[in-house]
This record gives structure tokens, sequence and C-alpha cells, in this order.
């Protein structure tokens, strides 16, 4: 279970939820009732971790989500990185970037002025998806640069 979707997923059943990093670097996402009392927490950054106190109001769906994610693979928690493909040199008539870009309805590529994922276009590319336009396009991307994209 990605760390997003957990985060979510508590939220959604009236939990809130911090992050917090401990002493021995385990950050853990502690979870709080309406009331703003702990519940619990579990780690992000160690398998297994967690730490619970059940009572008569906690939901059977918050202990199960915290189990479930206490056994998700660490390297499975975290989305994988995304990328905006930058042209070096080209800009758009309000000189701003222009990055590469991908016709979803039309499977092509063309470079535009634009950063989100929309509709039609998809401007944020994973690694492997880069790699796969590379050998799709028959280039290197040289006149081109990875941004990584923050959330």
């Amino acid at each position: 279970m990605k760390t997003k979707e957990f985060i979510k997923r508590v939220e959604e059943l009236g939990y809130e939820i911090n992050e917090k990093k401990f002493l021995d670097s385990v950050i853990c996402l502690i979870i709080s009732n309406s009331f703003g009392i702990k519940v619990g927490y579990v780690a992000i950054n160690k398998l297994f971790e967690m730490n619970i106190r059940p009572d008569e109001c906690m939901s059977k769906e918050l202990f199960d989500l915290v189990v479930e994610y206490a056994k998700t693979p660490i390297k499975d928690r975290e989305e994988e990185k995304k990328f905006l493909i930058k042209h070096k040199y080209l800009v758009s008539k309000a000189i701003c970037q222009v990055n590469l870009a991908k016709n979803k309805e039309k499977n092509v590529y063309r470079v535009i002025n634009c950063k989100v994922d929309n509709l039609v276009y998809q401007v944020q590319f994973t690694l492997n998806e880069i790699e796969e336009i590379k050998q799709k396009l028959n280039t290197d991307l040289a006149d081109f640069e990875l941004v990584e994209v923050k959330e």
C-alpha cells in the first residue's frame, strides 16, 4: 500500500495523521482520533513497526489498514518519482519552459507549455517511461533535461 493511499484512507475514517521522526531515524505516522488522542502509529521506513491502542471507539477498518500498511515492503510504499522532460533551448511565446508531452489520444509526442497531466496530454513521466520514450523515438533526449516533479 502506498503511503499517500494509507493517509487518505485513514483520514476518510475520521482520524488525523501526522508525521514524526524519532531519535533512531524511524519516521512514523501518528494516528489520532477526532478528540486529538493518539491511538497509535506505524513506521514509514521500517517493516512491521506499529503500535495500536485498541479501544471500543476504534474501527476494525483502521486496525486492518495499519496492519496492511505495516506489512507492505518499504520499496512499495512510495510513489515512483515523476519528471518533466524540459527542453533546454525552446521556450513558449510567453517565454515559459516547454516540456515533452505525449498526446494520449493520438499516441504522439510534442513540446508544449504544460507542467501537469490533463485529459489529453501526459507531461509527467517515470524513469521507466522516459526510457521507453527514448527507445520509441530513437533518441537520447540530449536537448532535454529532467526536472523532478515536486508535490
